[in-house]
């Protein structure tokens, strides 16, 4: 693992200078991991909103009220 980070980092220092390339470095030097943090916030809001969904949504399946739809939905297929 470490040889093929070597590699990579040895790649990296061999790229050029272009335009396009101070760009992005000076674009991610700007960032500081804010685009990271933002990102996982917005994932575990998310993950929290989908887990309270399945909670739902498995209190629903489980309760008196769905077998009454299942067979309304059945009926009006029949």
């Amino acid at each position: 693992m470490k040889k093929l980070m070597e590699k990579i980092i040895a790649k990296v220092r061999k790229v050029k200078n272009t335009p396009k390339v101070v760009a992005v470095r000076m674009k991610l030097a700007e960032e500081n991991g804010q685009f990271l943090m933002d990102n996982a916030i917005q994932f575990a809001i998310a993950l929290g909103l989908a887990a309270i969904c399945l909670t739902l949504l498995t209190a629903f399946l489980q309760s008196d009220l769905a077998p009454s739809v299942t067979a309304k939905i059945h009926s009006f297929f029949n």
